[in-house]
């Protein structure tokens, strides 16, 4: 008795279905999906799932999110030859799909190779046309250091079916003994400013400068005094009498002349005297009208002995 005949597993449709579907690529919508048909690109693919491994179709598929990629440090000679390593970021998102995927060889890299390199020499040629004080100060900016960095590594993106957004210094490594001999420097500076503000500070009240606020009231003072009068012109002295010439006694005064008045100084006195009585008189009045309104007598009694 002959053996029933069995099919070939590729005449049963439920197994070419399953070729068919394990065969489909999905691209998603962050991508843009590249169809090859006999290794030559045929258009761009819509998201979705796609047929690919059947009749020499290929579908591949690149994403189109931003991406960032970090450049590690490069180390190189300055200008005055003082060894420098710097790191950057790149921030960069692809606008051809297909030359992209074609530069980076049917892969799609997160970041192809001829765009790290060419990031790694524009750091190299950076250190090398700065010296050491020139690339701290250009790093303490930023901006023009990252600029200098964008023109060479965007002309590279662009052959690469990329945009560059955006270059970022990352860090500036500098050797430990040149990273000592800065910080001696900057203790020396610091310590000087200490020892002057110290010297300021025990020099003595009369020979600091007067505060702003001090200098304001003198100027405001200045301003607001009344000027006082000038001074009468100081009566010429009589001239000197000659040894030849009589002297004159004190007591021969002619009676027209006139008496001479008591100096300021007695007449305040004599007020002042005068005051005080007065004074006197007046406590002693209103002493005198109090005991008489208690019956008291009037002068004080004697205290015993």
């Amino acid at each position: 008795m002959s053996s029933p005949s069995c099919s070939p597993p590729s005449s049963s449709p439920l197994l070419a279905w399953r070729r068919r579907q394990a065969s489909r690529v999905t691209v998603w919508q962050w991508q843009a999906g590249l169809l090859f048909r006999d290794g030559r690109f045929q258009r761009v693919l819509p998201p979705g799932r796609h047929v690919s491994g059947i009749g020499g179709l290929h579908v591949g598929a690149v994403s189109l999110n931003p991406r960032t990629s970090l450049v590690s440090g490069q180390e190189a000679l300055t200008r005055d030859g003082f060894p420098v390593r710097l790191s950057a970021n790149l921030a960069w998102h692809v606008t051809d799909a297909p030359r992209f995927y074609a530069a980076n060889g049917g892969s799609d890299a997160y970041a192809p190779e001829p765009l790290l390199v060419a990031a790694q020499t524009a750091l190299r040629r950076v250190i090398s046309g700065h010296d050491l004080d020139g690339l701290l100060a250009l790093r303490a900016e930023g901006a023009p250091l990252d600029e200098a960095l964008r023109a060479p590594i965007a002309a590279v993106a662009a052959t690469l079916g990329a945009e560059l957004e955006a270059v970022t210094l990352r860090d500036l490594h500098l050797p430990a003994e040149i990273r000592r001999m800065i910080t001696e420097v900057e203790r020396a500076r610091r310590e000087g400013l200490a020892a002057l503000e110290r010297a300021r500070g025990s020099r003595p009240r009369s020979a600091r400068s007067p505060t702003p606020r001090a200098c304001s009231a003198a100027t405001r003072n200045s301003r607001l005094s009344v000027p006082s009068r000038p001074f009468p012109p100081r009566p010429a002295a009589p001239p000197r009498r000659s040894s030849s010439a009589p002297a004159r006694s004190c007591r021969s005064r002619s009676p027209a002349s006139p008496s001479r008045s008591p100096p300021p100084t007695s007449r305040t006195l004599d007020n002042l005297i005068i005051f005080l009585y007065r004074r006197v008189s007046i406590m002693k009045g209103r002493r005198m009208s109090r005991h008489a309104d208690r019956g008291l007598p009037s002068t004080p009694r004697p205290r015993a002995g």
